[in-house]
């Protein structure tokens, strides 16, 4: 037995946020979100573990998913990730127009979208990406 064994044999490894004994929002192994920040390795891993969710996720809704490049793969999987994956399926015009083939169309619809509005800089930059298949310069 080590220190992390006699830990984890002490406290209990909770997945969804709940408040602790002494009241504090905490998740995990007792890490305590109100007053000790997660450290950039567990952001970096929560990160990669809902993108790879989001993509099952929209692989398992969309059925012209597989038929797409990776980079407009990418693109949806970036929707997803800032509208959640029903945002994503809010987006209907663009879906059907990908689902047509016709990226030029499914790029207007994504401009169009109240995401867009709120967020230029990245929408515009993943309306090049749908129209032209190519990641953008970096």
């Amino acid at each position: 037995m080590n220190v992390f064994d006699l830990i984890q044999r002490h406290e209990a490894c909770r997945l969804t946020p709940y408040r602790d004994s002494l009241g504090f929002w905490s998740v995990g192994w007792g890490h305590n979100c109100e007053t000790t920040p997660i450290s950039q390795a567990a952001a970096d891993l929560i990160f990669k573990d809902d993108a790879v969710a989001t993509i099952k996720l929209i692989g398992g809704i969309l059925p012209f998913w597989s038929r797409l490049s990776d980079v407009r793969q990418a693109v949806l999987t970036d929707v997803a990730f800032n509208c959640g994956v029903h945002g994503l399926v809010g987006f209907r015009m663009m879906l059907t127009a990908i689902a047509d083939g016709d990226f030029d169309r499914a790029a207007t619809e994504l401009l169009n979208s109240q995401a867009a509005a709120l967020n230029s800089a990245r929408y515009q930059e993943l309306a090049e990406m749908l129209r032209r298949d190519t990641w953008p310069p970096t």
